[in-house]
């Protein structure tokens, strides 16, 4: 028997007068077999909407009711928005979301009783189209047709394992959207060339000491997907011991898995999943950062061996995952992860994790996130033959609580709690060398004798880069207001002109015909590719705390405040800017390098920042009375590097502060110490080293 008909005498077909021009919709109306999300007068439906996308977007709308008219009608389907062709990129496109079967009448007692006389439940599904956002009853123009539909039965078993969820037991209220007509989407995206792995533990059960099986493996698998767009879209290279991730997410899957302290076909918690997303980014020598939020953690997340730090982007307030945050990393051209919890009918905790691809916006304030995932993780197809497959794109609209946790799913049980995403680090030799080199944000009397002279009424900002840098367009610079740490306004370096080339570096100016920069606190933040530059987020005025954009959780490098008539700007002298320092300038010099400022032959390679912890052998060693210790931190941080006898006692202390990323070095003066051995420590951001240094005198 077939799933699916096609009711020819009451199809209508599309013709060349409709404006709407989505066509060949297949409609498929699924009861999910799960008790994981059973409840009172709910039973979990999914409606499956394919379709071949037409030239423009539209807003999908099913109404449905059972083939003899003997149950309700109702409106299964409400404004999902189909992507046009230049969206989607594909010839057919397939998008699901959930339904309450309660609604058409479908009870657990009916299905039984359908199942034991082998008989089928039927529907008519009428389908409507719209240029925007309406509600029933539709205008008789959008209507486009109707399908017979029957209903089958699908599997779930992307559950999660069981958790403890302390935090999770009180579920907060969520004051609902309300969606007028004609509600104009102010901001959408979505993406289409995405990986999804199909997980099949029957094929691939795994053992206790081995790979730990495809079941619960929902955790290392959106990760495996990410890592695998990464690799197809951003190009990142898995090369020499890590070749064999190359194009291979199955393999990307089992080493995460592994990295990740997976028990045989468990689950993944907050803490572990991070850090085995560290490790697998070590292991390889991919260039990629790794942030989040959660609320089950408070602190940033090292490796294993204590060099890679992953950021917490919690907002202080409201530690819940935020809706801007999944928002920005999709703009910015990054991956995004997304673990939800829920409770089962007998009030157990499961989790999932899945890959976000988009998300929409209206007017109203109505939100919609998009994500894919493998709902079938057992089999490789469900219970019910080909017809049920696992790997699927589900929209839902999400709701934000009185807590700021963002909900979704019948009466918004499902929570989210954890938000993740690898970046694109900048690359070495090239983003590493952009940096803010000048900045003029107030009225002044500028120098006549400079080429790319502007009037005392116009502000300016310079950033410096390596020559024959191509991809402007990949750097972006975050002005922010330093009373909430929110970002006023974005600016891509392609924006900017191309002014001198001083030694080996090219300078870019902006310059603005009105003020810009903010007169009492602001602050500037330079990106590569989404992803802030080590050590580019500066304020004037006072330092702050980014709320948002990529230096969202940061403390800002206070340059000082304002000061009429003068610039701020890099001073020194040498072959790396990163040991120069900013200072007053009366003489603003927009386009050409600063006063007193001397670059030479800057090679951009020696000057790429820290991207782990270290603490370096001291020089020299053995010494009188002094030596040299140097060590790198690759965030700003609270730093203590203390010297020890050998019995454990503290004998000094070098610092005790917090410091900015870079490389640093410190003199020890051992003159009043007796000879002998002695320890020094490095303690940072959870990552600790000793090393030994020898007094001879």
């Amino acid at each position: 028997m077939k799933k699916i008909y096609f009711l020819s005498s009451l199809l209508i077909l599309f013709t060349t007068q409709t404006v709407y021009t989505q066509s060949d919709f297949n409609i498929k109306i699924q009861q999910i077999e799960n008790p994981y999300y059973s409840s009172e007068n709910y039973l979990e439906g999914l409606i499956i909407v394919e379709y071949t996308p037409g030239n423009s977007g539209a807003y999908l709308s099913l109404g449905a009711e059972w083939i003899d008219f003997s149950g309700p009608f109702d409106i299964i389907l409400e404004n999902l928005y189909l992507p046009s062709e230049s969206e989607v990129d594909t010839n057919r496109y397939t998008l699901t979301a959930s339904y309450n079967l309660y609604d058409l009448g479908v009870t657990e007692e009916l299905i039984k009783q359908m199942n034991s006389s082998q008989s089928s439940i039927e529907f008519i599904v009428y389908i409507h189209c719209l240029s925007t956002i309406g509600f029933y009853p539709f205008a008789p123009h959008s209507f486009q047709g109707q399908l017979l539909v029957l209903l089958t039965l699908s599997y779930y078993d992307a559950v999660g394992a069981l958790f403890l969820f302390d935090l999770a037991t009180k579920l907060a209220s969520v004051q609902p959207v309300t969606q007028p007509p004609e509600d104009p989407k102010t901001d959408f995206l979505l993406r289409t060339k995405v990986y999804n792995l199909d997980l099949d533990n029957e094929t691939n059960p795994g053992s206790p000491t081995g790979y730990a099986g495809d079941l619960n493996a929902c955790v290392p698998t959106a990760t495996a997907n990410s890592m695998q767009w990464l690799e197809d879209q951003k190009k990142i290279e898995f090369k020499g011991d890590a070749e064999y991730l190359k194009n291979s997410p199955g393999n990307k899957l089992a080493t995460l898995s592994k990295n990740m302290n997976r028990e045989h076909q468990k689950g993944v918690r907050p803490e572990p999943m991070i850090k085995g997303k560290l490790d697998f980014i070590e292991e390889t020598k991919i260039p990629l950062s790794v942030k989040f939020q959660t609320k089950y953690l408070d602190t940033n997340v090292t490796s294993s061996n204590g060099n890679a730090t992953a950021q917490n982007f919690n907002r202080p307030d409201k530690p819940w995952p935020d809706w801007n945050f999944i928002k920005q990393m999709l703009k910015d051209g990054e991956d995004v992860e997304m673990n939800y919890h829920w409770q089962d009918a007998d009030s157990n905790w499961h989790a999932h994790s899945v890959n976000v691809i988009g998300f929409e916006e209206y007017q109203s304030g109505k939100k919609t996130i998009t994500f894919s995932h493998d709902r079938i993780q057992s089999r490789k197809n469900g219970k019910n033959g080909e017809d049920d497959w696992g790997t699927f794109r589900e929209t839902h609209e999400i709701s934000i609580d009185d807590e700021g946790a963002m909900r979704f799913g019948h009466n918004n049980s499902r929570r989210v709690f954890l938000a993740a995403a690898e970046s694109p680090r900048p690359s070495e030799g090239e983003a590493t060398a952009a940096f803010l080199n000048e900045f003029f944000a107030l009225d002044g009397n500028l120098i006549e004798n400079k080429s790319n002279q502007i009037t005392a009424d116009n502000e300016f900002i310079e950033i410096g880069l390596g020559p024959n840098i191509q991809e402007l367009e990949l750097y972006t610079i975050l002005f922010y207001d330093g009373s909430d740490g929110t970002v006023y306004s974005e600016i891509s370096l392609s924006e900017f002109d191309v002014a001198s080339v001083e030694d080996s570096i090219q300078l870019y100016l902006y310059t603005f015909n009105e003020d810009h920069f903010l007169s009492q606190s602001g602050g500037i933040a330079i990106n590569y590719s989404g992803t802030l530059i080590p050590g580019q987020f500066f304020s004037y005025g006072g330092e702050f705390t980014a709320t948002e954009g990529s230096a969202m959780s940061l403390a800002s490098n206070d340059l000082g405040e304002l000061t009429e008539g003068q610039s701020i700007g890099l001073q020194g002298s040498g072959t790396n800017y990163t040991h120069f320092t900013y200072g007053y300038s009366s003489n603003p010099s927009p386009g050409e390098l600063n006063d007193g400022q001397i670059i030479t032959n800057l090679d951009v390679n020696d000057d790429l920042l820290p991207t782990k912890f270290e603490l370096s052998n001291n020089y020299p060693n053995p010494f009188n009375p002094t030596t040299t210790i140097e060590f790198q931190i690759p965030i700003r941080t609270q730093v203590k590097l203390t010297i020890y006898d050998i019995l454990g006692r503290e004998v000094s202390k070098l610092v005790d502060s917090e410091l900015s990323a870079g490389k640093y070095d410190f003199i020890f003066d051992a003159a009043n110490l007796p000879s002998g051995l002695y320890l020094y420590r490095l303690s940072a951001e959870g990552f600790t080293q000793t090393k030994k240094l020898l007094l001879l005198k």
